[in-house]
């Protein structure tokens, strides 16, 4: 049965530079969709038309005064209080009032879509669940036959509102919701079928219910590309994103080991969707997830660019254990600019008991000096604070910076998912040395704590004393890989840190003109239909005549 589905993304403000870029995520379960013999289309509203509706611009002076005065201070990440200064300045209300205008425009839209069988919310932040659920309740109101669900690798966020109130979605679908999106869509009769679904949180008869079944599959190269047609992504073709490109190397339910067989798609896969990207755009500018991938498949997704000639602009994020000096010789070689490491802390108690890694401070530090050995920009991701860290952890951490000297160390919360995966159970006591500031309450996403407990500004402050601390030894506490390569396409190659500031204060001031400018000018660099991308790999060289 030929039905139809909605796919909505609605960034949470303020925007950021993966919101004005295609979303990879809703392109897969697109092509899982249309791959299953239903139709599917992409809304997505993370464009700079939308942010200019948004933004309260009766406000932008005294905003624009406000950051002048940011600009001037030493403190890091000035731009920070300006959250708290919109309220000071009537900014929030002004925004809040746009935002329910235009999600009601949206809702009154889709309710009057009757082809619509699903309409599916991506859940990226606490920040945009309220805008989420305002659009549905809208289209529940007048719709009562839509199914509402909601997706997403951050679907979890949601659950406290799913399961506390009698809210206007109709389930969650947690880890990837290709397999669940396709059998909800496939049964007709409601939730009393929706059982089928693996990894679904749903409402049936007045319940919450979970499905019992969760997803498992043996190849993962059952699952069809990304679909990134100007069908069904119109707003990736109309020039209002940015098209720098997201290749996860390794997909499927919930990026993890299938039941049997190989654990992660053949190589040939990625390169295969460069390629049509490039097809389609003319994409030359990607940024390459492999993070989970092994050793052998990074070194041979490498080896196969190479052999494709892909003549490329990337970044990538890779796991320490899985680079050496031929893996980054080869991504250099292949067109890579930036690598981001996931090195959580320079404490080797911490990275064997806590989070589990399989390697120690020797192997990272060895990894980060070979990067930038290898001429790419090195960014070493860490998480701060565990509830493990202390003054030692952090002295720890801040020596291997030191000795390393990374491009950037941008620190990140602990999630809830590693605080439950970790065996490394939480001590009878507080250690001796932990910084005041730093509580117990980690386990949970600083998003989610800043909105449920007050108290818990206290690991923000901890990760703001420590970037600090980074900072002061001229290594960036804010740029990633992914705004690195953004930077060297726009220009920026060498000032990373000066394009994150100019970047991050338009969109914090509404400059919607300068943001469309550099979007523009990205554009161009990252795409290029005149550099040819070979389909297949290189033939075998013949003798030459006469040598």
């Amino acid at each position: 049965m030929d039905t139809r589905s909605l796919l909505i993304r609605f960034p949470a403000f303020p925007f950021s530079f993966c919101d004005l870029t295609p979303d990879s995520e809703l392109a897969r379960l697109a092509a899982s969709l249309i791959d299953a013999g239903h139709s599917a289309e992409i809304a997505d509203f993370g464009t700079v038309a939308v942010l200019d509706r948004l933004f309260p611009h009766e406000h932008q002076a005294s905003l624009q005064s406000l950051l002048d005065r940011a600009d001037k201070s030493s403190a890091w990440n000035p731009l920070a209080g300006l959250i708290s200064a919109w309220r000071t300045h009537g900014a929030a209300e002004c925004y809040r009032s746009k935002r329910d205008s235009l999600c009601t425009d949206i809702a009154r839209e889709i309710a009057g879509r009757r082809d619509v069988r699903v309409v599916a919310f991506k859940v990226d932040s606490v920040g945009n669940i309220d805008t989420v659920h305002r659009i549905a309740r809208e289209i529940r109101s007048t719709n009562s036959r839509t199914i509402l669900v909601g997706v997403g690798k951050n679907v979890e966020l949601a659950q406290n509102q799913f399961l506390g109130s009698s809210g206007p979605l109709d389930a969650l679908l947690l880890s990837d919701a290709s397999e669940a999106l396709i059998e909800l869509v496939s049964h007709g009769d409601g939730p009393v079928d929706w059982s089928v679904a693996p990894n679904a949180l749903y409402r049936c008869n007045g319940e919450i219910r979970r499905s019992a079944r969760t997803a498992s599959v043996q190849f993962l190269d059952i699952f069809p590309t990304p679909n990134y047609s100007r069908e069904v992504y119109p707003t990736a073709s109309n020039g209002e994103k940015a098209r720098v490109f997201t290749i996860e190397e390794r997909s499927g339910p919930a990026r993890a080991k299938p039941a049997a067989g190989p654990s992660g798609k053949a190589v040939s896969a990625p390169a295969r969707e460069l390629v049509q990207l490039h097809a389609l755009y003319g994409a030359t500018a990607f940024h390459i997830d492999a993070g989970s991938s092994s050793h052998d498949q990074l070194r041979a997704l490498v080896r196969e660019v190479l052999f494709r000639r892909l003549r490329l602009s990337f970044s990538m994020n890779a796991a320490v254990e899985n680079v050496d000096a031929i893996v980054l010789a080869a991504l250099k070689s292949s067109g890579c600019r930036a690598l981001g490491l996931d090195t959580p802390s320079g404490s080797q108690r911490l990275l064997m008991d806590y989070y589990q890694r399989p390697f120690g401070v020797t192997q990272l530090e060895q990894a980060l000096r070979a990067s930038k050995a290898a001429g790419l920009y090195t960014v070493a991701h860490l998480t701060y604070p565990s509830p493990h860290d202390d003054y030692h952890t952090e002295a720890e951490t801040l020596r291997v910076l030191d000795r390393t000297r990374p491009h950037a160390a941008p620190i990140h919360p602990v999630g809830p998912k590693l605080s439950a995966a970790s065996r490394y159970e939480p001590p009878g006591a507080r250690p001796r040395n932990l910084r005041p500031e730093v509580v117990y309450a980690m386990g949970t996403a600083w998003d989610w704590l800043r909105e449920t407990e007050p108290v818990s500004v206290s690991p923000c402050a901890a990760r703001r004393t420590l970037a600090e601390a980074i900072e002061k030894r001229r290594i960036s506490a804010r740029v990633t890989e992914y705004t690195a390569l953004l930077a060297s396409l726009a220009g920026y190659s060498g000032l990373e840190d000066e394009f994150w500031r100019i970047v991050q204060r338009q969109f914090f001031s509404g400059d919607c003109a300068g943001i469309a400018t550099w979007i523009g000018a990205l554009n161009e660099a990252a795409c290029d239909p005149a550099r040819a991308c070979a389909a297949e790999p290189w033939g075998q060289i013949q003798s030459a005549v006469g040598n």
